[in-house]
């Protein structure tokens, strides 16, 4: 009689914990799944004896062993294979971080707004104002060029080598000419 009410608990205990809720649809989860278990345990079941009918068929198994010794799988690959299986990681997170920056470029690319504040702000640097500035000056030099009309004498190369600008051009000219002349 004793051990039928230690059966009787135990019985009591388990109906109990079988009426909570969280067992209860835990347990309504196992059972929905049962066929997709099994097929799991039928495949790795599958599995288990191919490996075992490969391990016993001694043909491939000389010819995987032939295979390993030409691939030169020594113990410093294997070493740098786990090294950059340690690594994947981190190479994981900056290819997505990578894959982000690819997107976003993509999605400013195909914003016409976005293109327009881009070419802006980049008309906007300082280098690209100083480039406009020097083809200004240029296509200005080119005009006033064309423009003169009159002959060139002595005399007006004469009046201009008095000219700050010119002299100072001139005398970079004459330090050139020295620093090349004294090379040879």
């Amino acid at each position: 009689m004793p051990h039928t009410a230690i059966h009787s608990d135990d019985n009591k205990d388990l109906l109990h914990e079988l009426k909570q809720p969280e067992i209860h649809q835990a347990l309504t989860g196992i059972i929905h799944r049962l066929p997709e278990i099994e097929r799991t345990l039928q495949s790795l079941e599958q599995m288990t004896q191919f490996s075992m009918h490969v391990t016993k068929d001694q043909t491939t198994m000389k010819a995987l062993e032939e295979r390993l010794q030409l691939s030169r799988v020594d113990e410093e690959s294997l070493e740098a294979l786990i090294a950059l299986l340690a690594k994947l990681p981190t190479i994981l997170e900056m290819v997505e971080q990578i894959e982000k920056i690819a997107l976003f470029i993509k999605h400013v690319v195909h914003d016409e707004q976005s293109m327009e504040q881009i070419k802006t702000s980049i008309a906007e640097l300082p280098f690209v104002q100083q480039q406009k500035e020097v083809k200004d000056f240029f296509e200005a030099v080119q005009t006033r060029h064309k423009s003169i009309e009159q002959h060139i004498s002595i005399f007006t190369i004469i009046k201009w080598m008095k000219e700050p600008h010119v002299q100072k051009y001139l005398k970079y000219m004459q330090a050139t000419l020295d620093v090349l002349k004294a090379k040879k």
